[in-house]
């Protein structure tokens, strides 16, 4: 059984019994090049049908791969949202009776903990000062070396937004200061399961 012929070797058999085809000069030259033409051409169209074929099989492979993907993923948000409920419930409850820990028989223990990490800052923008926000804008490279050099300008920038400067915040109310329209919220309590 001889090798099959890859897609390479039909288009360059087909592209040499073409060139034979307009260079023959006797009827036999020009049917063995018709033949040669006819054989190639179906063994493209072979190859072809393969090609197709394994490439619409694959195409299909990763829809199907894309779909359980995300199948499994919305069943994953399903069940995390109701490990979340399970969570808030029983850390109500032990809130609620001032339980701080419960131990299971074999599962484990539930413990309530204070939240770590920084204090929640509680801003309302409409009333915080404006040395205690930031202001982010867009100019023309051009204009910006025009400041750094020069304070007599006149200069044309577009505001893209307004937001509270946590960082100056957090260091005045540190501090012992008080900031207008901004304060430090409840740290909260989470549920830990071990």
């Amino acid at each position: 059984m001889s090798n099959p012929l890859t897609l390479y070797d039909i288009e360059r058999g087909l592209a040499e019994a073409l060139a034979a085809r307009d260079e023959a000069k006797t009827p036999e030259e020009l049917a063995a090049a018709e033949l040669a033409l006819s054989v190639y051409a179906d063994e493209e169209l072979k190859k072809a049908d393969g090609y197709i074929n394994t490439i619409k099989a694959m195409e299909a492979a990763v829809e199907y791969r894309k779909a359980e993907r995300d199948r499994h993923g919305l069943a994953a948000k399903r069940i995390q949202s109701s490990a979340d409920w399970l969570k808030q419930h029983a850390l109500a409850v032990m809130q609620e009776w001032g339980v701080r820990r419960i131990e299971g028989r074999t599962a484990g223990t539930l413990l309530v903990r204070a939240n770590g990490g920084p204090q929640p800052l509680i801003v309302q923008d409409e009333i915080l000062p404006s040395e205690y926000k930031l202001v982010t804008i867009t100019l023309p490279q051009s204009e910006w070396n025009h400041i750094l050099g020069d304070t007599s300008w006149d200069i044309h920038f577009r505001q893209n937004g307004v937001v509270a400067d946590n960082g100056e915040i957090r260091r005045c109310l540190d501090a012992g200061g008080d900031v207008p329209g901004a304060h430090y919220g409840e740290r909260g309590e989470s549920l830990q399961v071990k």
